[in-house]
């Protein structure tokens, strides 16, 4: 009976500690350069709490395995890098000439979902993207 106590006690404490995003995962067995590596489309907008999805639908973005970046809003195209700082709690995304054009804060890092935050000028941007 002590044993399953124990293991039961250990298995909690496990799981809020591998807890690295608000809104998860709890664990994953892959790296978080793994789960950011994907082409992604936007699945909800939030501009400071507000819906904005419909002015984001056609947006792609691809995060290479080399680090590469590219938006593509159905307009134009940017391209540039793309890597985790801060303890890999934030993503950054340059432009090929150095200039930073995201820094977002990451609130899920999934397989298959991404959820990011990023303030710009007075504002908050949420991005909620899923896998293509």
């Amino acid at each position: 009976m002590r044993t399953i106590t124990i293991l039961t006690v250990l298995t909690i404490l496990l799981s809020y500690s591998c807890k690295k995003y608000p809104d998860g995962p709890s664990l994953s067995i892959h790296s978080r350069n793994a789960r950011v590596i994907n082409n992604w489309v936007c699945e909800k907008v939030l501009v400071n709490a507000e819906e904005s999805t419909p002015f984001y639908s056609k947006y792609n973005y691809s995060y290479g395995a080399d680090n590469s970046y590219t938006e593509n809003s159905g307009y134009y195209t940017l391209n540039g890098s793309w890597q985790l700082v801060s303890n890999d709690d934030s993503l950054i995304v340059k432009l090929n000439t150095s200039q930073v054009l995201h820094r977002f804060k990451i609130l899920r890092l999934k397989n298959n979902s991404i959820w990011l935050i990023e303030k710009v000028n007075s504002s908050d941007y949420e991005w909620h993207l899923k896998s293509k």
